[in-house]
């Protein structure tokens, strides 16, 4: 199977039968990168980690087209003429990587709301997406929304997670405080 697939093209790849191309697609998902093409995922910019998110959700030829000509900058023309075993490796490296900053920020900025905040109409913000992260990294102000999506994405993850967890504290501390008062007038 190996020796089958090393000479076909992205150009011939993407002209196959679905069920033959989904199937060949299946197995070079496997295919490991070597990582030398760039440190990481996480140091590209927030705008353009966001825009491969988008990309990495729906794998169709044009959107693997654009990742790879995004992330490695490839043209159409050249990538057209590459082998199955040379692109893979790249486009398995950022779809990996994507994965991979999607999972730590399931993981390290997901949360259920509070009901008060629910009942408040907190999900409304839902339909922002990034825009909302983005609009509160720049403290409102919308002159200042390039700035945060040009910051590497690592940077802007380390200031949400530290903002998630200054909240926390600051709740927690509430909640001391309120109890002290609660005992100290049954006193």
């Amino acid at each position: 199977m190996i020796e089958e697939i090393e000479n076909i093209t992205i150009k011939e790849f993407f002209s196959l039968e679905e069920n033959k191309l989904l199937e060949l697609y299946r197995i070079l998902r496997l295919i490991k990168s070597d990582g030398r093409h760039i440190q990481s995922i996480q140091l590209l910019s927030y705008k353009d980690v966001v825009q491969l998110k988008q990309l990495c959700t729906i794998q169709t030829p044009i959107n693997i087209i654009a990742i790879i000509e995004g992330v490695f900058e490839i043209p159409l023309k050249q990538q057209r003429e590459m082998k199955l075993t040379e692109y893979f490796p790249l486009l398995n490296f950022v779809i990996n990587g994507i994965e991979e900053i999607i999972e730590m920020e399931h993981i390290r900025l997901s949360s259920t709301a509070k009901d008060d905040l629910i009942m408040a109409g907190v999900e409304l913000l839902n339909q922002y997406g990034d825009i909302a992260t983005i609009d509160a990294l720049a403290g409102g102000d919308i002159l200042r929304w390039q700035q945060i999506e040009l910051l590497p994405w690592q940077i802007v993850f380390t200031k949400l997670c530290m903002d998630k967890d200054k909240a926390q504290i600051q709740e927690n501390y509430l909640e001391i405080i309120k109890n002290k008062n609660t005992t100290n007038a049954h006193s």
